[in-house]
C-alpha cells in the first residue's frame, strides 16, 4: 500500500526528466500533440514521468504543456493521462494532434504557513516559494445519484474527534479543511483531535473502529486568518494538514488504507458543467427508530460553475451539486475517470462549504492546484 505515486518518481527521474517550462499567456486555438507534457515535439515515457511529477507538485508549466497533459480531454490532469501514455507506447498508438484553445493555467502562487504543536501549544510559520522544486470516448463519467448514499468503500476518508472529515495522503498525514482544525470564532487551533479509520461498514461504532491516531501538528495558510467581513476566515484558503505520530500498535496509517491520488482541474472543467465530482465524508443521519446517528456518506453531482467573486474566486475554489451536509468539511471531492477497465479517483477539492441551492444544499470547496500540492506533496516543513 505504501508510497503508491511517490514512490513512481524517483530522484534519478525528476533529475533526467525535469522540465525547462516557459510561462504561457497565449490561449489563441493551436494545434496540441496530446500527451506531450514535456512539449519537446514527441510523446515518449519521459511525458509520462513528467505528469507523475507535476501532480507531485514538482515543476510549473507552461499552458500548453498543461494542456497537452490532459490526454483524454477531459479537462482534468490525473494519473488516468499516464496511464493512456503507458499504454500507448507499450502498443505502439500514435498520440494524437488536437487544434483546442489552451488551458488557463492553475495557480500557482508563493504561500506562507502557520504550523502548531499540539503538544506545546506553539505556533511556527513558514513560507513555500513557486521556485521549489486521446478522445473523449477513453473518457466514462460516473452516474450521477444526486442523493446521500452510505460509503462502504472509502475507507481512507477518516473521521476527526472534532467532528470534520479528512482523508489519508501519506504516512503521517491528513489532508483536510482549515476550519476543522482552527476555530475562527475563538481566534485559535482545537487541541487533541483524534483522527479515526472507520471499515466498510461505514458507521461510527466502537466494533466498525480500524484504527486511531492522535493529531502532533497541524498546519494552514496564513492568508486564511486573513479576511474580515462577512466571513470570519477566508473561504479561498480554506484547507489544512494534520500530521500524526503512529497508533498504539506502532503502525502509520498506510499500514490500514491506501494513499489518495491528487488531480488538477483546468478552470475550464468547471466551466464545462458536464463533469462530475463526489463528495464524501463523515455526518449525520436518521435511522429507522428517529436516533441520530453517524456515518460515511458520498454523493455525486455535476460540477457547478463559480460565479467570480470575493468568497469564491474560481482558480482556488470549486463546487459541484453532489449533496453535502454537516461534517463532510475536511473530506475529499473526487474525480472518477476509466481507461481500458483502470478506475482512478482522483481528489480535485476540498470539501469546505454549503452551496445552496433551492431545496438542495450543494457541495463547494478549495480546489486542488500547484500550490496546494507543494503544501501537501513537498513539504519539508512537516
Amino acid at each position: 500500500m505504501k508510497k503508491l505515486l511517490s514512490c513512481l518518481v524517483s530522484v534519478g527521474v525528476l533529475a533526467s526528466t525535469m522540465m525547462s517550462f516557459v510561462s504561457s499567456t497565449s490561449f489563441a486555438a493551436t494545434n496540441v500533440l496530446m500527451g506531450d507534457a514535456n512539449n519537446n515535439g514527441s510523446v515518449t515515457y519521459s511525458d509520462y514521468a513528467a505528469i507523475l511529477q507535476y501532480l507531485n507538485g514538482y515543476a510549473p508549466v507552461s499552458a500548453r504543456s498543461f494542456t497537452a497533459m490532459d490526454v483524454n480531454q477531459d479537462k482534468i490532469i490525473d494519473m488516468t493521462d499516464a496511464y493512456i501514455i503507458q499504454y500507448r507506447l507499450a502498443y505502439n498508438i500514435s498520440a494524437p494532434t488536437v487544434q483546442k484553445e489552451l488551458y488557463t493555467l492553475p495557480d500557482d502562487s508563493t504561500r506562507s504557513y502557520i504550523k502548531y504543536t499540539c503538544d506545546t501549544g506553539t505556533t511556527t510559520s513558514y513560507t513555500l516559494s513557486n521556485s521549489t522544486v486521446s478522445s473523449n470516448a477513453d473518457f466514462d463519467y460516473p452516474v450521477a445519484t444526486i442523493s446521500d448514499e452510505l460509503d462502504n468503500e472509502n475507507t481512507n476518508v477518516v473521521h476527526l474527534s472534532c467532528g470534520g472529515s479528512g482523508f489519508v495522503i501519506g504516512e503521517h498525514l491528513i489532508a483536510t479543511a482549515a476550519h476543522c482544525v482552527y476555530n475562527g470564532s475563538d481566534n485559535d487551533f482545537l487541541s487533541n483531535i483524534t483522527v479515526n479509520i472507520y471499515n466498510e461498514q461505514a458507521e461510527i461504532k466502537p466494533e466498525n473502529l480500524i484504527a486511531s491516531f492522535e493529531a502532533e501538528s497541524y498546519h494552514i495558510p496564513v492568508s486564511y486568518l486573513n479576511r474580515l467581513g462577512a466571513y470570519l476566515n477566508d473561504p479561498n484558503y480554506d484547507y489544512a494538514l494534520i500530521y500524526v505520530g503512529t497508533d498504539s500498535q506502532g503502525n502509520d496509517l498506510l499500514d490500514y488504507v491506501d494513499s489518495w491520488q491528487f488531480a488538477i482541474p483546468s478552470l475550464e472543467f468547471s466551466e464545462a458543467e458536464t463533469g462530475q465530482l463526489t463528495t464524501t465524508g463523515f455526518t449525520s443521519y436518521t435511522d429507522s427508530s428517529g436516533n441520530e446517528r453517524y456515518a460515511r456518506y458520498y454523493s455525486t453531482g455535476i460540477v457547478d460553475n463559480l460565479s467570480n467573486n470575493d468568497e469564491n474566486n474560481p482558480q482556488l475554489r470549486i463546487a459541484s451539486k453532489a449533496l453535502n451536509k454537516g461534517g463532510k468539511s475536511g473530506g475529499p471531492m473526487y474525480f472518477t475517470s476509466t481507461y481500458n477497465n483502470s478506475v482512478n479517483k482522483s481528489v480535485v477539492g476540498i470539501t469546505t462549504h454549503i452551496h445552496e441551492y433551492p431545496n438542495n444544499y450543494y457541495s463547494l470547496g478549495t480546489k486542488i492546484n500547484l500550490t496546494l500540492l507543494r503544501f501537501y506533496k513537498q513539504n519539508p516543513y512537516i
